[in-house]
């Protein structure tokens, strides 16, 4: 425990007379060497139960029953991976891991224990994020916080609090068909791209899953000749004039739009491309 320090007396004060002046002065004088003295001492103690918090936690980490090694070759990367480690080890479903290259430590994956085997050694782990590339056979596993990684699926619907990677956010922004029919599902959670071929006379409809501010773009490929689309009564237009969809087999129109509100969404305007070579 920290040793609390003296009380400082009452400091000298202008209205005090001469002899009383000097004599508090004195007195306060001695209490600041005491009190200074005493700081130094409290601060020492302070570092020293700082070093000692941080070498139990370094040791609970490195301990028996919370590290491990591995010789089993695995390649960095996201998602499940099995390997085998010493048996008898204190791990559990849900721990947070970290999968290190024993020979380069910034090298390594960071997850979740879905299972362990304390019989066998064999460990499995969910990995959410990694640092580096390369296949290796020796690993030094040990115990970590692991933060939610954001899903591809959560980026685009906007449901997660969780943290992006640039992965998430790549896969993300991956284009989404829209599956051609005579009844068009339009669901804006499931992407913020979406590609769409179509077959005929199609109408576009109010989307579901809308989120205000919410951008997107269609890509509309013309599929048979004399095709046409037509939009539900949520969408407004710029300039008050729906966007003309390519005739030509296999020309692409671009629609970008923008939800504003609960039952409209924008229109910005469209862009026409050639056929893909």
């Amino acid at each position: 425990m920290v040793k609390q320090l003296t009380p400082m007396p009452e400091a000298p004060k202008r209205a005090l007379g001469r002899e009383d002046y000097i004599d508090v002065a004195d007195t306060w004088a001695e209490a600041l060497v005491i009190n200074t003295l005493e700081r130094n001492e409290q601060q020492l103690e302070a570092n020293a139960l700082a070093v000692r918090a941080e070498t139990a936690a370094a040791a609970a980490f490195s301990s028996p029953g919370a590290s491990a090694t591995s010789t089993t070759s695995l390649s960095i990367g996201t998602g499940s991976k099995t390997l085998t480690i010493q048996t008898g080890k204190a791990y559990s479903v849900g721990q947070g891991v970290v999968i290190a290259n024993t020979a380069d430590p910034d090298t390594q994956m960071r997850g979740r224990i879905t299972a362990y085997n304390s019989g066998t050694g064999a460990l499995t782990v969910n990995v959410i994020s990694r640092t580096g590339s390369g296949t290796y056979s020796a690993w030094t596993i040990s115990l970590g916080a692991t933060p939610d990684i954001a899903s591809t699926s959560e980026v685009r619907a906007g449901t997660s609090e969780a943290l992006l990677t640039v992965k998430a956010v790549y896969d993300a922004l991956a284009p989404v068909n829209i599956a051609d029919g005579g009844t068009i599902a339009f669901n804006l959670a499931a992407g913020e791209n979406f590609a769409w071929t179509i077959g005929g006379a199609r109408t576009l409809p109010n989307p579901s899953n809308m989120v205000q501010r919410k951008k997107f773009e269609i890509t509309v490929t013309t599929g048979v000749s004399g095709a046409s689309l037509a939009f539900g009564s949520f969408y407004s237009f710029e300039n008050d004039v729906l966007p003309a969809i390519a005739q030509a087999v296999g020309q692409r129109v671009v629609l970008f739009g923008e939800v504003m509100g609960s039952s409209e969404i924008f229109i910005y305007g469209s862009r026409t491309f050639k056929a893909a070579a």
